[in-house]
């Protein structure tokens, strides 16, 4: 047997799990990495390690204070969150450790209920755990290296209260044979090692941890366990609902004239390309199978190698480019809503109406709240066939354009609506919109 501490034993685990991406705060003094995600926070940095990990990555993270969350999709990858202190929220099963003689056990445990139940792990340890050093044999890790995959139902299918409700029961069974609670305990504490501790705590089991009855402890060991521990779990995971149609909103099924979005799709539509965004409009968003979720996201899902091409559309003004960096894969696309000359690392398009796939990151001339008008389209009637086979003309069914209308069986321009982005003309089978 060696002789390591808990630095020792992390390195040794992470080295051989394989895992992805790890991330630690620089006030963990346990891994003492420091901060990987370029000093962006930890809420941030949590959302990269969660859709990592949805995206088949295994993903490690060490929080001072992990920021609460609750996770809307399955994980495929394993994740893995220690912290110093429990989160007041708990969305998620909780693994305590007090002493570095189970540390290297509970790790592999976690890894393993992780994996089971397709959702994150958190592990809190105790200052019990530092600069000490315990006698640790070569432990069965899981060595199994994942491909990162995604695919277009990854962000449609969130969890329900019932696929939440089995997973739990499958993480009870599981703890319950490798680490179960003692709820005979009349007195636990966290910090003092001769006193014992519950192993876990699991979302939806409020009544079954030990009553924390005649406990002395310090304001500090209160705030970081015990004012979380002496709440109730009592989480509600369910689908979101958009009680707020888009004809409510008055947008119908229309899209803005010159939408930069329809103009993007009409040109660079791929139907294999899986698309993500974090600008917030209902008519787009209806109209095509985009994914709204933050930027973060995005860098965690392209964080390897993946199995399809991703795309991110959104507002330059916003974009971080330290990102750039941490993408191991993906392709972004920036709206300039500032009017920028140029934004590094981008590819700034002139002309919108030719296509430039073999572009990374390119950068289109507006946004959505500054649309440029070009010269209006004009249409010639002796071409036009008012796509006969069909049930309705493709110019206004794909487009959505406010300033297209058909009356009178004629399409008409509204040449104060139109803007001038050619996207009908882009659609137009008998080229006779020009």
């Amino acid at each position: 047997m060696d002789v390591k501490n808990s630095n020792e034993i992390i390195t040794e685990f992470i080295s051989r799990c394989n895992f992805v991406q790890i991330y630690s705060d620089y006030s963990f003094s346990l891994f003492g990495a420091g901060d990987e995600f370029l000093g962006i926070g930890a809420e941030k940095s949590l959302d990269i390690l969660y859709s990592s990990a949805i995206a088949a990555n295994r993903v490690i993270g060490f929080f001072d204070n992990l920021p609460s969350f609750i996770p809307e999709y399955s994980t495929k990858g394993g994740c893995l969150l220690i912290t110093k202190t429990l989160p007041a929220v708990v969305a998620t099963p909780v693994l305590f450790c007090k002493s570095l003689d189970v540390f290297p056990n509970l790790l592999a445990n976690a890894l393993r209920i992780s994996n089971e139940i397709s959702l994150p792990v958190i592990i809190v340890v105790s200052d019990n755990i530092f600069n000490n050093f315990v006698k640790s044999s070569n432990n069965s890790y899981d060595h199994n290296r994942i491909a990162g995959y995604i695919y277009k139902q990854s962000f449609a299918n969130k969890l329900t209260v019932e696929q939440f409700a089995e997973k739990m029961v499958t993480a009870e069974q599981l703890l319950n044979e490798l680490m179960p609670n003692n709820d005979n305990y009349k007195e636990i504490s966290f910090t003092e090692p001769e006193k014992p501790f519950i192993n876990y705590i699991l979302p939806l089991r409020s009544n079954e941890h030990p009553a924390l009855i005649d406990v002395e402890v310090s304001k500090k060991e209160y705030d970081r366990i015990y004012k979380t521990l002496s709440t109730k779990y009592n989480l509600i995971v369910s689908e979101k609902t958009d009680s707020c149609s888009i004809a409510s909103v008055g947008l119908k099924e229309y899209l803005c004239p010159g939408c930069p979005f329809l103009v993007y799709f009409t040109m660079q539509y791929d139907k294999s390309t899986l698309y993500f965004t974090d600008i917030d409009c209902k008519g787009m968003l209806k109209k095509y199978n985009i994914n709204r979720v933050p930027f973060e996201y995005f860098i965690g899902i392209n964080s390897s190698q993946l199995n399809v091409r991703t795309v991110f559309i959104g507002k330059a003004s916003s974009f971080n480019s330290l990102y750039l960096s941490m993408l191991r894969s993906g392709s972004v696309v920036l709206l300039n809503d500032a009017d920028y000359k140029s934004v590094n690392g981008f590819k700034k398009i002139k002309n919108i109406y030719k296509p430039f796939l073999d572009h990374n990151f390119v950068l289109l001339p507006y946004s959505c709240n500054n649309i440029k008008n070009y010269k209006p389209v004009s249409l010639k009637y002796s071409k036009c066939d008012k796509c006969a086979d069909l049930d309705y003309p493709l110019c206004i069914t794909e487009t959505n354009c406010v300033a297209l209308s058909y009356r009178y069986e004629k399409i008409l321009v509204n040449k104060d609506l139109c803007t001038g982005c050619k996207a009908c003309v882009t659609i137009c089978r008998k080229a006779a919109i020009k």
